[in-house]
């Protein structure tokens, strides 16, 4: 059971729990409703902690791009401005298959 795909069985029995606590009392449930739900704060730190790092990684691989894209931009002015000529060996060795 999960309170997203159950929520009603789980009111159900929410409501059921309830009743036969309060009876001996008599105090008759006639509502159930769940109007805050937390996770506990060990869970909400640890969920904190990995988006955090989730969105440092994604500036990373930002920053990462964005130096790749001024790197082929500097390579494409430098061979536009004939300063310097580059075989396409030098230009991505990364891309050699041997």
């Amino acid at each position: 059971m999960s309170l997203r795909r159950t929520t009603g069985d789980i009111l159900h029995a929410l409501h059921a729990e309830l009743q036969a606590r309060l009876e001996t009392a008599g105090i008759e449930v006639l509502e159930t409703r769940l109007t805050h739900l937390a996770y506990a704060p060990e869970i909400a730190e640890v969920m904190l902690r990995r988006q955090q790092a989730e969105a440092v990684l994604a500036a990373r691989k930002t920053m990462v791009a964005g130096a790749v894209g001024l790197v082929e931009m500097a390579l494409q002015q430098l061979e536009e401005t004939d300063l310097i000529e580059l075989d396409p060996e030098r230009k991505a060795p990364w891309s050699r298959t041997s």
